[in-house]
């Protein structure tokens, strides 16, 4: 008697010892409160339920109080018979497993351990998202059991509920219209043929990216005469969040492109440099997240305009044909665009022919190409270019035929062409250039080649 009171004063002593803490308690009525243990009477407890309410409990009416943290949502039993069932698991043992066909109701079977090969829950599990500024892709694994359908639902704050954000029948949904730079907690349930839906999958903390502030606009330089550069912009736009600061980036001619210096404000001096060795300054805006705008370059990528006049001496078939040729072309040029150096070239122009026959009296080229090159730098003022192209010409020939009648035959071809100039800045805006190239015109008669002679004025236009 005495060892039976000692055990029973340890057994109590251990219980007082625990946190007052239950996750849940079971009911003979077949209700399940969830909530922390307040007070722990002989007849009765007392627990504050999950809405934070204080409820006293007869013990005459608890089934059962479980401890341990239990999921209560449906799983699907595969016993070793080759039965298969569904039901709510409400507690285990070492030697068994109690379910509830209905988790509301008091009744309940239990099986065997031995009996059972595996048990599978219902709900989704691994639920992944990847983030964009207004959209969150998700993907999650299935249940073991068939699924009709998922429901994905979100919040933005723990504290609330959670919103239906829509459903899917597929294992991945996405999800739109979010606010940029914003955390969300997402779930997925799922839904099985009975209308059943699952407790939820694990729970998602995302954060969707942040929208980098907007370009500096409206850039202004002015230069002064002991060779500082005051720039001024406008200040940039954050869309969800602030400007933080400015960076200013600066590349000198044959130098790689490095940061200046870092202001909160809309203007920045540059010192210390020759502003004829300075091929870009550009500013990016940087946010209260550390992203960085695009960046406004104050010199851009240089745009030339150039006026070519040149001479043409004919090679192959075509030396037999024409004499010479003079004319000019006109082009725009990029520089820096694809990579450091490059050059994109578009040109058209016009050559007169003349003819070394008798029968031909000449020919007016027109011809139009695309060129693509690279600019080797010798000296800050002198370079040496190639470029190499290809487009088409429009030829219209006059010649005298059989029965002695002038007569005019036209034709468009495709051409390919290979430039090489020496270039020689005079000014930041203005070069002068010779050179050379190398043509050739592939007819259904043959293939016509000419080489020419140019020199050449480049005026930066951007």
């Amino acid at each position: 008697m005495k060892l039976k009171t000692i055990i029973i004063t340890i057994q109590s002593a251990v219980i007082l010892a625990m946190p007052l803490q239950a996750e849940f308690v079971f009911l003979k009525n077949g209700s399940i409160i969830e909530g922390k243990i307040v007070t722990d009477a002989k007849d009765s407890i007392s627990i504050r339920d999950k809405e934070s309410k204080v409820v006293d409990i007869q013990r005459s009416n608890i089934i059962r109080v479980l401890y341990t943290s239990m999921k209560l949502g449906r799983i699907y039993i595969q016993k070793r018979d080759g039965e298969g069932l569904v039901a709510f698991m409400v507690d285990e043992d070492r030697d068994s497993y109690t379910f509830r066909k209905d988790l509301y109701k008091p009744e309940e079977f239990v099986i065997e351990r031995s009996d059972v090969l595996f048990i599978a829950e219902k709900n989704p599990s691994r639920l992944k998202g990847v983030a964009d500024t207004e959209s969150i892709e998700l993907t999650w694994l299935p249940p073991y059991d068939s699924v009709k359908s998922y429901n994905i639902y979100y919040s933005t704050d723990k504290k609330e509920k959670y919103k239906l954000a829509g459903n899917t029948w597929s294992k991945s949904y996405t999800l739109k219209g979010l606010q940029s730079n914003r955390l969300y907690f997402i779930i997925v349930t799922s839904v099985d043929s009975d209308g059943y839906e699952s407790s939820p999958s694990n729970e998602l903390k995302i954060s969707t990216k942040n929208i980098p502030p907007d370009a500096p606009g409206n850039l202004n330089k002015k230069t002064t005469s002991d060779n500082k550069i005051s720039i001024s912009w406008d200040a940039s736009i954050d869309k969800d969040g602030v400007v933080k600061e400015y960076k200013v980036l600066i590349k000198e001619k044959h130098q790689e492109v490095k940061e200046l210096g870092k202001t909160a404000k809309t203007e920045y001096t540059i010192k210390g440099f020759e502003p004829k060795k300075i091929k870009q300054i550009s500013v990016k805006a940087v946010d209260n997240n550390g992203d960085e705008s695009l960046q406004s370059d104050f010199y851009g990528k240089p745009v030339v305009f150039t006026v070519r006049p040149l001479y043409a001496n004919p090679s192959g078939k075509m030396k037999d044909l024409f004499s010479s040729g003079y004319g000019a072309s006109l082009g725009f040029s990029v520089s820096d665009y694809v990579f450091d150096n490059s050059i994109i070239n578009i040109e058209t122009g016009f050559i007169r022919w003349s003819g070394n026959v008798d029968m031909i009296d000449g020919m007016n080229m027109f011809p139009s190409l695309f060129s693509l090159g690279y600019r080797f730098y010798i000296k800050e003022y002198l370079s040496i270019s190639g470029t190499a192209g290809a487009g088409a010409v429009y030829m219209s020939t006059e010649y005298t035929n059989a029965a002695f009648v002038r007569t005019t035959s036209s034709a468009f071809e495709s051409i390919y062409a290979g430039n090489l100039t020496i270039d020689y800045s005079i000014t930041d805006n203005l070069t002068f250039s010779l050179g050379g190239g190398y043509y050739s015109i592939y007819e259904k008669s043959g293939m016509k080649s000419f080489a020419e002679a140019h020199m050449s004025i480049n005026y930066r236009i951007f």
